[in-house]
């Protein structure tokens, strides 16, 4: 599932304005031994993280106790990096999933989703 908001507000755009400043400042500090080349696929089963690159050693984090990933543990677990790895390659060769039609939500459900703050009670 992926979720995804954007608010074009005023203030919005002039914050969105400064971090993409900030990102084309970080970029600029990159060096070439920085840059990540080829692909990259991840897939995440909580608390880890694998990351598969193309031209890279395979990576695996520990998303509960490392949060930055700077502790690679793929060679203390190959047994979990091979499963994740097998799994990754099960996603990317799924067949693509067609969008549902649309359902109108039950009055319970727009009812939830107004407590959560998605929807007004008005919208269905």
């Amino acid at each position: 599932m992926v979720s995804e908001y954007f608010d074009t507000g005023e203030g919005e755009i002039a914050e969105r304005s400064m971090l993409l400043r900030l990102l084309d400042l970080l970029r600029a500090r990159c060096t070439e031994k920085d840059r990540v080349k080829g692909d990259m696929r991840a897939v995440i089963r909580y608390p880890t993280k694998l990351i598969a690159y193309t031209r890279y050693s395979t990576e695996l984090f520990d998303l509960s106790t490392d949060s930055a990933e700077q502790n690679d543990l793929a060679a203390y677990r190959p047994d979990l990096v091979r499963e994740l790895s097998a799994r990754l390659d099960r996603l990317r060769d799924a067949p693509a999933v067609e969008a549902s039609k649309s359902v109108d939500p039950s009055a319970e459900t727009v009812e939830r989703l107004h407590a959560l703050g998605y929807a007004h009670p008005d919208e269905h």
